[in-house]
């Protein structure tokens, strides 16, 4: 299923991982590239116009979609549970207000953080 903007249904086909940073592919992703320098053109893009009018949900009146074999296969993996930090981290991320678009009107204070917070970084903040 297509979504559009660079989402086929499978996963995300706007941009890459290059080294220690994400590339935007701006043959699917209009970006301005005087400000985003992250970027790189793909022409070999294809670019499907056709307007299916159905849902795009999994389910009755929906689509039938279902795992590949190499879907399934990576869901029976062993998963490594999140650590510590980062259970902290994503708990402090919730309850902030500030992190909410209703109340930051999608411009968040702090969009990333470099690397994952310790627990004496993210009490810092909260002062």
């Amino acid at each position: 299923m297509n979504y559009g903007y660079g989402y086929g249904g499978v996963g995300f086909y706007g941009g890459r991982w290059e080294g220690g940073h994400f590339a935007y592919n701006t043959a699917v992703l209009h970006v301005n590239t005087t400000i985003v320098h992250n970027t790189y053109v793909d022409r070999t893009v294809i670019r499907n116009t056709t307007v299916v009018n159905r849902t795009s949900f999994n389910g009755p009146n929906g689509i039938n979609a279902r795992p590949s074999g190499q879907e399934q296969a990576a869901m029976r993996e062993s998963h490594i549970q999140p650590t510590s930090e980062q259970v902290s981290h994503e708990h402090f991320a919730s309850t902030n207000r500030g992190n909410f678009a209703s109340v930051n009107g999608g411009r968040p204070a702090t969009a990333a953080v470099a690397r994952p917070m310790t627990s004496t970084s993210a009490s810092i903040i909260r002062r």
